[in-house]
């Protein structure tokens, strides 16, 4: 009696390690929610993060490009701030002695249009207006200008010449 009590022990014992054992196994519902939490992540990784990484690479490209322009901005600025005031006073005089006084608009095109096909630029953009520059907008004065206002462009090499 004893034996069978104590084999009937030892079966029990036996098969409850061996249902502990079958417990401990791994099952696909363990499984499923480490399963959805990777993918919900490698998800979330595709659409937000690479996208975030590659607006912050073009911001810092774009970033380089305002930074090389704000220096050029500010060394243009101080070269500006060096010409001296007789230096402006010369180089308008020499402007005024090459444009003659009495030129209306379309004479002065042909005539700037004319010495850019001697010097082989090809034209991009003609077009132009009278303008009247005054000092004072209240007086009239002999003081007062007429200009010309328009975009002119051409395209070429001076150096070209033949």
């Amino acid at each position: 009696m004893v034996t069978q009590t104590s084999a009937s022990r030892t079966k029990k014992e036996l098969e409850a390690i061996s249902k502990k054992v079958d417990d401990t196994r791994l099952k696909f519902k363990d499984l499923l929610f480490p399963l959805v939490i990777i993918i919900v992540l490698v998800v979330i990784a595709i659409f937000v993060f690479v996208p975030m990484i590659n607006n912050a690479i073009s911001f810092r490209s774009e970033l380089k490009e305002v930074k090389k322009k704000e220096e050029q901005l500010i060394t243009l600025r101080d070269n500006l701030g060096r010409i001296s005031e007789e230096q402006l006073e010369t180089d308008l005089l020499d402007v005024k002695t090459v444009i003659p006084k009495t030129l209306k608009v379309s004479s002065f095109i042909y005539y700037i249009d004319e010495l850019a096909k001697e010097m082989n630029l090809t034209s991009e953009e003609i077009s132009a207006g009278d303008i009247q520059v005054v000092s004072d907008p209240n007086i009239e004065t002999a003081e007062d200008y007429k200009g010309v206002n328009g975009p002119l462009s051409y395209s070429g090499s001076l150096q070209d010449k033949s």
